[in-house]
């Protein structure tokens, strides 16, 4: 099982559509991969791509981008440390 702070990682740096984000996580942990975050286990990358929309309301552009990652990761490590 994958944590979300790999696929924030694997994100920051490169500029992603929904649908391109996801290919990239197939390609890179591949399709039967779960991930889990501070919060959530066993989720499915279409899962993973809802909870971090959710977490970071989506721009309007449909792009993710180093500024909404870092805030994720932010998230993510404060999460951590509760653990």
């Amino acid at each position: 099982m994958t944590h979300g702070h790999e696929v924030l990682a694997m994100m920051q740096g490169h500029r992603n559509t929904e649908r391109s984000l996801l290919e990239l996580i197939i390609i890179h942990f591949g399709s039967d991969e779960r991930f889990c975050t501070c919060s959530a286990e066993n989720l499915t990358a279409h899962v993973l791509i809802d909870f971090l929309k959710e977490l970071n309301r989506w721009g309007r552009d449909s792009w993710w981008t180093l500024t909404r990652c870092e805030k994720l990761n932010k998230a993510l490590t404060a999460c951590k440390m509760k653990e």
